[in-house]
């Protein structure tokens, strides 16, 4: 009876899962946003463009960490953990527009 309580899948494995899928994307759009320094000459802010795509890039990779590791600890001890990683994808899509105006700006899009 016990083996057949472990295998079952928990809401929170999915939202974890999508988690991953919208941390790895959004991690590849601002990469392929550093791609349109080709475009710019003058009026591009090199140092913003960098520090805003390495700030972002820890910044997702360690709210990926906390929520793994926090939804990990905390899945069988409360009972909406699914709130953990879901949490974790909406501070990654605030992070990921708050990066994509940042190099909007740096690129002299605004």
């Amino acid at each position: 009876m016990d083996d057949q309580r472990r295998n079952r899948s928990l809401p929170g494995d999915h939202v974890m899962w999508i988690h991953v899928f919208v941390s790895v994307v959004a991690a590849l759009f601002i990469f392929m946003r550093i791609l349109e320094i080709a475009g710019c000459t003058a009026r591009c802010d090199y140092p913003a463009i960098g520090s805003s795509t390495h700030a972002f890039w820890w910044t997702d990779l360690s709210l990926f960490i906390v929520a793994a590791g926090s939804y990990g600890y905390f899945r069988s001890r409360i009972r909406r953990f699914w709130i953990i990683p879901t949490g974790g994808v909406a501070l990654t899509l605030i992070a990921f527009v708050v990066a994509n105006m940042a190099l909007s700006a740096a690129l002299g899009q605004l």
